[in-house]
Parts: C-alpha cells; structure tokens; sequence
C-alpha cells in the first residue's frame, strides 16, 4: 500500500498498518532493526498472514474515536464485542502481562494482514 492510497477511499485505513512506517526505517541506526519473525515483516515472501482476532467486551475497552467512518467503525465494534487483532508471535509469547485474559476471551474469524501488490 502506498500513502497515496488513503485518497482513494477510507477502506484503505483498515489495511494501512502494516506498512505505514515503511519510510520510517532511515532517521536512527535502530529504525531499520526489527525483532519480529522474517515472515511477518513488510516485504517478506509471503503475501499474507493470519492475525488472531478476539471479542473484548465493549466496557472492557476504552476507545478513543476520530469521526471514524462507519465502515471502519463497524470493522472494529461489532453488538458481540470490540474486536481486537493480536500478532501471531503475541498470542503464542510466553511472559507477556494480561495474555491469559485475550486468551479466554471469544474468537473472532479469521483475519489477515495481506500485502497490497498492485503497486
């Protein structure tokens, strides 16, 4: 994805994270330095991976909103829950705080983070 596609539409914003910070990488010699597993990088081989997606319940959950549209509105807070997208390598760490908690909490469907290639 590229930043000139946040003009095209909103839904692009759902997609976005993953590649947002991609110019980020040259202002500090640790920018670049990256602890996650090489498969789940930006540009890696694969095209996509899969996140762990839970239902937190919506008292649970503090949101902070910024006139979101209301298909990205309806992405995230659903009537079972503020559906919340965890990391691969999060959900299955050991020592993280509260990750018993996610744990118990209702699974969401499957979700994906896919590279955008049209580009």
């Amino acid at each position: 994805m590229e930043l000139d596609d946040i003009f095209q539409g909103n839904d692009a914003f759902i997609f976005m994270e993953r590649y947002v910070d991609e110019a980020a990488k040259t202002y500090s010699p640790f920018a670049g330095k990256s602890e996650v597993t090489p498969e789940y990088r930006p540009r890696s081989d694969r095209p996509s991976f899969e996140v762990v997606t839970v239902y937190a319940p919506r008292k649970r959950v503090s949101m902070f909103e910024a006139d979101p549209t209301e298909a990205l509105r309806q992405q995230y807070v659903r009537p079972e829950g503020v559906l919340v997208a965890v990391h691969p390598e999060t959900w299955s760490s050991s020592g993280i705080d509260n990750l018993d908690e996610l744990h118990a909490l209702p699974r969401g469907a499957r979700s994906f983070i896919t590279e955008d290639t049209s580009h």
